[in-house]
Order: structure tokens, then C-alpha cells, then sequence
């Protein structure tokens, strides 16, 4: 039977959660709005633009021009990245290798737009390990719902039940563990609770050593 992993990308595969919370930041105080943000920055991780927007506009006021301020960021990030190159997360090209090498089918499944994870993906050389994309503009129910991993599933022509998910954040945890697979969790932002040491099917560190847990 075939196996296949799936990565969520953005505090997995990339760093680009922490660039984030720093660009939003940034632009809050270009603005003169609030930027006590450590605290909330955090929660938005891993959904989708509508449902962030609504997060947004709780913290910041209901008039809080969340697109206009998202094109901002955009700006701020892609400075920095065209600066400094996008920040790979730790093992993410060594587990990328070990399971093409093995002959894993891979996806990636994303809660950003398919412009902003094909340009990171582009940007970090990744092109040529993903079999499929699945991305957050073209699913109807962000996670924590499990429909972006399943979607991801159909597509590599794999069941649930034989694939790994790499995640983050605590709704993409919940969301590959409803969608009856084994998911590994690689905090990122947030340290995992009780729930996610009680649901995930192993805590790493890093995803160098979810190596160690496929071979």
C-alpha cells in the first residue's frame, strides 16, 4: 500500500509564522494601532483569510481594514524574504529528501492562497518534492474542519488511514487527526497542550527527527 505525507507550510515548513507576527508588527505601528500582539498573533495561525479576517476585526475594531493591512504585510514580507531569503524550518529538506527517496507521495496543504504558497515553495527550491497542492482559496471549510487534508488524500490517490501529516498549530492538529491520520506535531508558536500530546501521533522537535519515527 502506498503511504504519503502531507505538510501544512507556513510555522512547518517555513518560518514565515514569526515573520509574520513581526510584519503585522511593523505595519500596526506605521499605523499607529495597537501591536501588543504575542498574545494573538498566535490564535490566527492556520486559517483561512475570511475566518483571520474575523479574528482581526475582534482585536482591532470591527472597522480594522484587514485587507488593506494583509497587502501591507505582504510587502513587508517579501522585502525581507527578497533580503534575507525565506527561513526554511529546521529538518525541512532532510525529511523532504528521506521520503521522496522512499518513494512517499507528498502534498502540501496549506491554509494561505496558492499565489503566496507557490512563490514559498518557489523560493525555497521545493518545486520537486510535491506530487499535489491543495491550498486555503480553494477549500470551503479551513481547519481545524479536516476537509483540506482529506481533499489533499483524494488527490495523492491515498487513503487516510496511510497517511502523515506535519503540523504546527493546534487547529492543523485537530484538523489531520479528524481527517484519520497519523499527525506529527512540530510546535512552532504555541507548546502543545494536553489535548495535543493526548491526539498527535508524536511531538517533535524538529522535522529532522520525524525521520527517526518512518523508518
Amino acid at each position: 500500500m502506498e503511504k504519503a505525507f502531507i505538510f501544512d507550510m507556513d510555522g512547518t515548513l517555513f518560518d514565515t509564522e514569526m515573520l509574520t507576527q513581526e510584519g503585522l508588527r511593523a505595519i500596526s505601528r506605521k499605523h499607529g494601532e495597537r501591536d501588543d500582539i504575542d498574545e494573538f498573533y498566535p490564535t490566527t495561525c492556520g486559517l483561512t483569510l475570511p475566518v483571520s479576517k474575523l479574528f482581526h476585526q475582534d482585536f482591532y475594531g470591527e472597522n480594522y481594514p484587514f485587507y488593506e493591512r494583509r497587502e501591507e504585510i505582504r510587502q513587508w514580507i517579501k522585502e525581507y524574504i527578497a533580503e534575507n531569503g525565506i527561513p526554511i524550518k529546521k529538518g525541512a529538506k532532510e525529511l523532504l529528501t528521506y521520503l521522496k527517496e522512499k518513494g512517499y507521495k507528498i502534498a502540501l496543504a496549506t491554509s494561505t492562497t496558492r499565489a503566496s504558497a507557490e512563490k514559498h515553495i518557489k523560493a525555497a527550491g521545493f518545486e520537486k518534492y510535491f506530487d499535489v497542492t491543495v491550498c486555503g482559496d480553494e477549500i470551503e471549510n479551513s481547519k481545524p474542519h479536516p476537509e483540506i487534508f482529506l481533499t489533499a488524500a483524494q488527490k495523492l490517490g491515498v487513503s487516510p488511514d496511510f497517511c502523515y501529516v506535519a503540523e504546527d498549530s493546534y487547529f492543523g492538529v485537530e484538523s489531520g487527526v479528524a481527517a484519520g491520520m497519523k499527525v506529527f506535531m512540530i510546535p512552532d508558536m504555541r507548546p502543545p497542550r494536553e489535548k495535543e500530546k493526548n491526539t498527535a501521533y508524536k511531538i517533535c522537535q524538529d522535522l529532522e527527527e520525524v525521520i527517526d519515527y518512518i523508518k
